[in-house]
């Protein structure tokens, strides 16, 4: 998962969807391994407000696909990866 910590240290914020398919592992262990290490602070969970969005200026990453008006949740490096 060293990984994981990698690209996130590189100051890159990703989507869950965004990140399994850059790790190729599926997105429900990824989701409960980013849990973890939210709980211990090596990454932080952000949440944008895409209402208003009509997802094709493809300024935001992440968003391709969904429905207008859905939170997108992504993350980025926590405290801990400084």
């Amino acid at each position: 998962m060293e990984n994981l910590l990698e690209i996130l240290r590189q100051g890159q914020t990703a989507s869950l969807p965004e990140l399994a398919g850059r790790l190729q592992i599926s997105e429900e262990l990824l989701s409960a391994r980013l849990e973890r290490y939210e709980q211990l602070g090596y990454v932080r969970r952000v949440c944008m407000d895409a209402s208003g969005c009509n997802g094709n200026c493809k300024r935001c990453r992440g968003l391709s696909g969904m429905k207008t008006g859905e939170p997108l949740v992504c993350w980025e490096k926590g405290e801990k990866l400084g």
